[in-house]
């Protein structure tokens, strides 16, 4: 008998824990969904948007930040619109997130088709003639010596940038809350945790998070030391009264490192430290307005 009755407790409890999760979905589809999906529903939603118009899908503006995005492909890809008169409409989404392409942000709809990664994006406009892009004015020399420092940026500082932020421990409370402050409990304390786990193992994967933050700071460092002299006393990389993709990528990521308020701001200290990039940063966010 007390067998029997335990196990109907246990099936109870089964029951009620299957109950809670369920519940505990529920709400966390809803609070997205309330939260990041804009008023309109989402155009690829087998909804392309208007001919040659691009949908961008991106991360929701932040609060309390002084910048249009805490992701610098978003900032990079956005920027690059605005720059190349290219028309656009934003979608800001993280439900919505589940139909690009790759799984991230930003992905954009194009006459109907879905496309992802800021750097396969940006050729694909200007291969099918809806941007005339930025780079070109640049010499043969030139374009090779920009792919090279975007590549640096994309792999160094970019990686740096995501393990200040979810890998190191004294700022992990404070990037949580402010990415998700204003979620409900449960996501706080069991969604939030799973993401930066995931985030980390690509982190070790990448080899960086297997480094200190010391050595992350050297890496990092490096990297800033060389775009200040490459920069030098030019308002833009490679000369000139007008910005390149060059200087598009940089504002995103260096843009991104300013902006964020976080307990420890190694990242942050050594750009301060020069400043001709910091000037370079405060030019292309007066030239791209998109904080207006």
């Amino acid at each position: 008998m007390d067998l029997v009755r335990d196990l109907t407790a246990a099936h109870v409890l089964k029951g009620l824990g299957v109950v809670a999760t369920l519940v505990a979905f529920k709400k966390t589809i809803s609070f997205l969904t309330a939260k990041y999906s804009p008023p309109e529903k989402l155009h690829a939603d087998n909804k392309p948007g208007p001919t040659d118009t691009v949908v961008l899908y991106q991360f929701p503006r932040p609060d309390n930040v002084a910048f249009p995005s805490l992701s610098p492909p978003c900032v990079k890809l956005e920027a690059y619109l605005r720059l190349c008169g290219v028309s656009y409409v934003n979608r800001f989404t993280i439900a919505g997130l589940g139909k690009s392409p790759m799984g991230t942000a930003p992905f954009i709809s194009l006459n109907g088709v879905l496309h992802a990664d800021s750097n396969l994006i940006i050729p694909l406009l200007e291969e099918t003639g809806l941007s005339t892009g930025l780079s070109a004015h640049l010499t043969p020399v030139q374009q090779a010596q920009a792919h090279a420092i975007q590549c640096m940026v994309d792999d160094v500082i970019y990686h740096a940038l995501v393990y200040e932020r979810w890998q190191l421990d004294d700022n992990w409370a404070s990037y949580k809350q402010m990415v998700f402050g204003k979620a409900p409990f449960f996501v706080k304390q069991l969604v939030a945790p799973m993401i930066r786990a995931k985030t980390v193992t690509a982190l070790q994967a990448h080899k960086i998070g297997r480094h200190t933050y010391r050595e992350v700071l050297e890496k990092h460092g490096r990297c800033i030391d060389a775009l200040a002299v490459l920069l030098g006393d030019q308002e833009f990389f490679f000369g000139g009264e007008r910005p390149s993709l060059v200087d598009v990528t940089v504002f995103a990521h260096l843009g991104c490192i300013l902006a964020l308020q976080i307990k420890t701001m190694g990242l942050a200290q050594q750009i301060r430290a020069k400043p001709n990039l910091v000037r370079l940063v405060e030019r292309m966010a007066a030239l791209t307005k998109l904080n207006a």
